[in-house]
């Protein structure tokens, strides 16, 4: 039996490269995304894509079902986006993260991978910047 796998934010960068690897590697993987920034042709074809928001606890519960844990790649990251509409930020990246968790806990997953970005450390004059550097 595959071990199944959740990602969050699957059809961005990121996700979907997190995604066609886990494939390659005999893990089933399940992928939730809204769409908003990231693409559906990103999405491996060997993976369950579920249309959804973060924002919707009934969807991710379901997506969750058979899921033994989430990597959590969803999340509005652009700077200057954040800094001009700061409510929409807070709407997906903080409230669509407690709805994520709380949708675990009701599904009983409570394995949970975080990807977060580099632009906490602002713009580092040491390269590459490790996990322990100066945040800005």
């Amino acid at each position: 039996m595959k071990k199944r796998l959740l990602i969050t934010g699957g059809a961005g960068f990121i996700g979907s490269v997190l995604t066609a690897y886990l494939l390659d590697h005999g893990y089933e993987v399940v992928v939730v995304d809204d769409l908003s920034t990231g693409h559906s042709k990103a999405v491996d074809s060997r993976a369950s894509f579920i249309q959804a928001s973060i924002l919707d606890k009934a969807a991710l519960v379901e997506a969750l079902v058979g899921v033994k844990t989430v990597i959590h790649c969803a999340a509005k990251s652009l700077v200057e986006e954040s800094i001009s509409n700061p409510e929409i930020y807070n709407q997906v990246n903080t409230e669509g993260s407690r709805v994520l968790l709380e949708a675990m806990k009701e599904a009983k997953v409570s394995n949970i991978l975080f990807s977060s970005t580099a632009a906490i450390y602002g713009e580092s004059k040491i390269q590459p910047v490790a996990e322990s550097g100066e945040i800005n």
